[in-house]
């Protein structure tokens, strides 16, 4: 997907472009969690990206918690799903993976839609933005702003 479709993801695109005021990306600075309140619970920070789809969780937002059925903030790739049986982890794994693969290739928002067919609730659809920071050296990816909400 080219744009984002749930509101939220939207809102939270619309936010990322203003605070980028025409450059690459903005700086992870720029980013001021009392301007987006509403979106807080439904927000991811990642960092120590790589090209092969490596990642540290810096922050998971309660929704994104609840949604999950665990609490992320501080994990990596590879921990994610630790309490699920092996291969949803593991399809978890992947699909985050592929994410990340596609932001640092592309160093531009990502937008997506799925079914969260990894997990119980498999007829929920799932609305993703994943969103490149930089960390102080201007147009250089190095950390990712994201938010996931499901459809009502």
């Amino acid at each position: 997907m080219d744009v984002p479709l749930h509101p939220l993801t939207i809102q939270l695109h619309d936010y990322w472009r203003e605070k980028a005021a025409g450059r690459a990306m903005p700086d992870r600075t720029d980013i001021d969690p009392i301007e987006i309140p509403r979106l807080l619970p439904n927000i991811l920070l990642v960092n120590s990206l790589t090209a092969e789809g490596d990642f540290r969780v810096r922050l998971f937002g309660s929704e994104l918690a609840y949604l999950t059925g665990e609490e992320r903030t501080g994990t990596g790739r590879t921990e994610i799903g630790r309490n699920r049986p092996p291969e949803l982890a593991q399809k978890s794994q992947e699909r985050w993976k592929v994410v990340i693969t596609r932001l640092v290739a592309a160093q531009a928002p990502l937008f997506l839609r799925t079914r969260m067919d990894y997990h119980a609730d498999n007829h929920r659809v799932l609305h993703i933005a994943a969103l490149p920071l930089s960390a102080g050296t201007p147009g250089r990816m190095e950390q990712a702003i994201g938010l996931m909400a499901t459809e009502a």
